[in-house]
């Protein structure tokens, strides 16, 4: 299946929005999200060794930072239709929800 190219600007979009949100809240969190500690640490679920944040907000970014490896590694072959339609879904939660909150 072909993408158009406004179809591939568009997720270019929406990807660097959610990149956005995740730097945000990761800052809200003073947690360094570039770091490869901090996202081995977050990814495994193991927020203990991210005291400078608290668990909720390591668990959102988890879930963020989660949401973005399956959008950026997933392509309509491998979910379909549905599957992309429920990722797109999530992916507008989770920015509306985090579009007020500015670091």
């Amino acid at each position: 299946m072909h993408q158009t190219l406004s179809a591939i600007v568009t997720e270019g979009q929406e990807l660097a929005a959610l990149h956005q949100a995740i730097e945000r809240l990761a800052a809200r969190s003073c947690l360094d999200i570039n770091a490869p500690s901090t996202i081995r640490h977050l990814m495994s679920g193991n927020f203990a060794a991210l005291p400078e944040a608290s668990p909720t907000l390591c668990g959102e970014l988890r879930q963020m930072q989660t949401l973005l490896y399956r959008l950026e590694d997933s392509n309509s072959e491998d979910i379909g239709i549905a599957g992309l339609q429920r990722l797109r879904r999530q992916h507008g939660e989770i920015i509306a929800a985090h579009a007020g909150n500015k670091a």
